[in-house]
């Protein structure tokens, strides 16, 4: 929804152009939600923690892992916000079928500005062709 402000200054001594007072509009845009995804993908998984982001330059939230499987072997895989893993994204198991887990019992994770955003693949057993995205939102 937009705002839309018409403004006149009466006072032609307070705004005025040539001597007539002005009238003008303001329009702002209202804020817009936009959909993205932190996309990995690792030919062979090493147990390892790797950053993706060491400080979110947004605020935005966290929805879903979507697409998460290997095609052999199985590993587990946890996304921490700051360090602390996200309840329902510790230790997921990882496998052959491909999943989707929503974040928190289905509610949004919000990553603020200056939080770093990590994932953790633990319990590896030859895992191959590991792949997710992780759904996301943010405001602009």
């Amino acid at each position: 929804m937009s705002t839309l402000w018409i403004v006149e200054e009466p006072d032609a001594d307070a705004l005025t152009l040539g001597g007539d007072p002005i009238s003008f509009i303001v329009e702002t845009a209202a804020p817009t939600e936009v959909s993205f995804a932190y996309t990995i993908s690792r030919p062979t998984v090493a147990a390892d923690t790797i950053v993706l982001t060491p400080y979110a330059e947004f605020e935005h939230t966290l929805t879903t892992l979507r697409a998460l499987k290997v095609s052999s072997g199985s590993c587990t895989f946890t996304v921490s916000v700051n360090g602390t893993p996200i309840a329902d994204w510790n230790a997921v198991s990882v496998t052959t079928v491909s999943q989707d887990v929503d974040a928190d019992g289905g509610s949004p994770v919000t990553v603020a500005v200056g939080d770093s955003l990590s994932v953790t693949f633990a319990s590896v057993s030859t895992a191959l062709n590991f792949q997710v995205s992780i759904a996301g939102t943010r405001i602009l």
